[in-house]
């Protein structure tokens, strides 16, 4: 093999390595942020909402640690302002975990349960995967 054919080798396992490894990254930036208007025909435990805020928020924390962990040890000033780089991605996923737990803050103090509930199965169905 001569060295153009490894160095062809290298940058596509590589490449391969890099796009795979962002797979959760896409995950976050694809999970939607629910607008779910309240019934207020319901009235849920304040420990039943209690759980399902508190939950959300410990995945998201957990993610969002993870993302900064996994990915934005070693940036360059130029990765976060390049829209084509991995930290600029992550930066992407980490602002829409921050979306998601507004939300969930919103829902919590306006005791809507089934806003709730539906951030909490997207979390769960994330962390599944």
């Amino acid at each position: 093999m001569n060295l153009r054919s490894a160095v062809l080798l290298t940058t596509l396992l590589l490449a391969g390595c890099s796009s795979a490894s962002m797979t959760q990254v896409h995950r976050v930036n694809a999970l939607p942020v629910p607008i779910v208007t309240a019934d207020n025909s319901l009235h849920p435990s304040d420990d039943t909402l209690q759980h399902y805020y508190q939950d959300s928020a410990q995945q998201i924390n957990r993610l969002s640690q993870s993302l900064k962990d996994d990915y934005l040890r070693d940036i360059h000033g130029e990765d976060v302002m390049n829209p084509h780089s991995e930290a600029r991605q992550v930066f992407a996923a980490l602002t829409h975990l921050g979306d998601l737990a507004a939300m969930n803050a919103i829902y919590l103090q306006q005791q809507n349960i089934q806003g709730l509930e539906v951030i909490n199965r997207e979390l769960v169905t994330l962390a599944r995967r």
